[in-house]
């Protein structure tokens, strides 16, 4: 019973790059452009359904000019977590400095 739950369970994926557009869906052809959208994407894909979630960062700089806040809820559960992880080979960098 468990591993049919643990295999019914969808993965979800979300891309972020500095390229990319705040009209777009997070995909890895149409990525948002700022951490900001993708954690509100995470939190509205987590209150619809629990799957695992990763956002992937693909390389370059990531300017915060406000605060990004996350909440313990951002990090999903057990059986959902949510992870933030550079795109393979990439380096993104998040810098608030001004």
């Amino acid at each position: 019973w468990i591993l049919f739950m643990a295999l019914s369970l969808k993965a979800a994926e979300y891309y972020v790059s500095p390229g990319g557009d705040g009209a777009n869906p997070g995909t890895k052809n149409q990525p948002f452009r700022t951490l900001r959208q993708a954690r509100d994407a995470v939190r509205t894909t987590l209150a619809k359904e629990l799957c695992p979630i990763t956002v992937y960062l693909r390389e370059g700089h990531y300017f915060l000019s406000e605060i990004l806040t996350f909440t313990p809820n951002d990090s999903g559960t057990d059986e959902s977590p949510v992870i933030y992880t550079a795109y393979k080979d990439e380096i993104p960098i998040i810098s608030g400095a001004v």
